[in-house]
C-alpha cells in the first residue's frame, strides 16, 4: 500500500510518530508539506491512502481545492465531515442538525446597534459570556466576559476593527468536562478534566485524569455520535451540566502526544491500523 502523510507541521509529534510507526510496518509512506505544492503538482492517481492532517482551522480555499484533487486515494477522516465542521459555528450547526445538544451561540456580522433586539434577548438568560474567535483553537482568541457592558464593548471594538469572525456563548458552570478520543468503533480513551474555576468554555489550566470506566450516559452519547459521523479517528470535548451532556468541540485532526504519555498506548499504531482496515 502506497501512503502519504499530508501535514503543514511535518516535524510535530503526531506527524513524526505516524511516520515512525509506518516505517516499522514497512509501509510506503511519503511525508508531504502541502505548502510546497501547487494544484498543478498535485498527485494523479498516486496514493492508496492519505493521512490528511490539515486541521479545519488551517483549511483555507487552497487546501480545500488541493484535497479535492485526484490522486490522494482514500483520505483518513471524511473530507466531507472536515468541511462541514470547518469552524466553531459550522461545528455547532452540524451537531445540532444531527440531534446533539449544544451550547447556545450567537454570531453577529455588522454594527452592534443593528442587532440590539436579538442581542438583548440572547443576553437576558445569563450573566457571564464567552467570546470566541470562530477559527481559534486551544483557547486562542477566547475571552471571558463578566458583564453585558463588557461584551458590548468588545462587539463595538471588533466592528470598528473589521474583525467579525467570532461567536458568543454563555459561560456555563459544569459538573464534569471530558476529552474523548475515538479511533474507529473500537478504541475510546476518556480523559476527565477538572477546571480550577469550575466553569466551562475556559482556557484556564486544568487537571487531567484518565478514566478507564466512563459513565453510561457518556457511552450512550458516543454511540450516537458514531452512528452520525463517518471517521477514522477524532477527539470530542464533552461537558456535563445539571441537564446532561453536550459536545462543546469536535477535532477531526486530533493530536495525541498527551494520550500516549498518559495511557501508554501506541496511538499512532492504532490510527494506522484503523486507517488501513477502513481502506479495504
Amino acid at each position: 500500500m502506497k501512503c502519504s502523510l499530508l501535514s503543514l507541521h511535518t516535524s510535530n509529534f503526531a506527524s513524526r510518530r505516524l511516520a515512525e510507526e509506518a516505517a516499522q510496518m514497512s509501509l510506503s509512506l511519503q511525508v508531504i508539506d502541502p505548502q510546497t505544492l501547487t494544484l498543478s503538482h498535485a498527485p494523479r492517481d498516486v496514493f492508496d491512502l492519505t493521512l490528511n492532517r490539515i486541521s479545519v482551522v488551517e483549511m483555507n480555499e487552497f487546501y480545500s481545492a488541493l484535497l479535492h484533487q485526484k490522486g490522494w486515494g482514500r483520505q483518513v477522516n471524511s473530507l466531507e465531515l472536515k468541511l462541514q465542521c470547518r469552524d466553531k459555528a459550522h461545528q455547532l450547526l452540524w451537531l445540532s442538525n444531527n440531534g446533539f445538544r449544544i451550547i447556545p451561540f450567537l454570531c453577529l456580522r455588522g454594527k452592534p446597534e443593528r442587532f440590539q433586539g436579538e442581542l438583548q434577548a440572547f443576553l437576558s438568560h445569563h450573566q457571564e459570556w464567552v467570546l470566541k474567535m470562530n477559527r481559534g483553537q486551544r483557547g486562542v482568541g477566547v475571552h471571558m466576559l463578566s458583564s453585558t457592558a463588557e461584551l458590548e464593548g468588545w462587539l463595538e471594538s471588533l466592528w470598528r476593527m473589521g474583525d467579525q469572525d467570532f461567536l458568543i456563548q454563555p459561560r456555563l458552570k459544569v459538573r464534569h468536562e471530558w476529552r474523548v478520543s475515538l479511533i474507529g468503533s473500537e478504541f475510546m480513551c476518556v480523559l476527565k478534566r477538572a477546571s480550577r474555576e469550575g466553569k466551562a468554555n475556559a482556557h484556564a489550566e486544568q487537571e487531567v485524569a484518565w478514566v478507564k470506566d466512563p459513565p453510561q450516559e457518556l457511552r450512550d452519547l458516543l454511540e450516537g455520535f458514531k452512528r452520525a459521523a463517518k471517521f477514522d479517528y477524532l477527539a470530542l470535548d464533552i461537558l456535563e451540566d445539571g441537564d446532561g451532556l453536550f459536545i462543546n468541540d469536535l477535532n477531526t485532526t486530533m493530536g495525541f502526544e498527551q494520550l500516549e504519555k498518559i495511557t501508554g498506548y501506541n496511538i499512532a499504531l492504532l490510527i494506522l491500523n484503523q486507517s488501513i482496515r477502513a481502506s479495504h
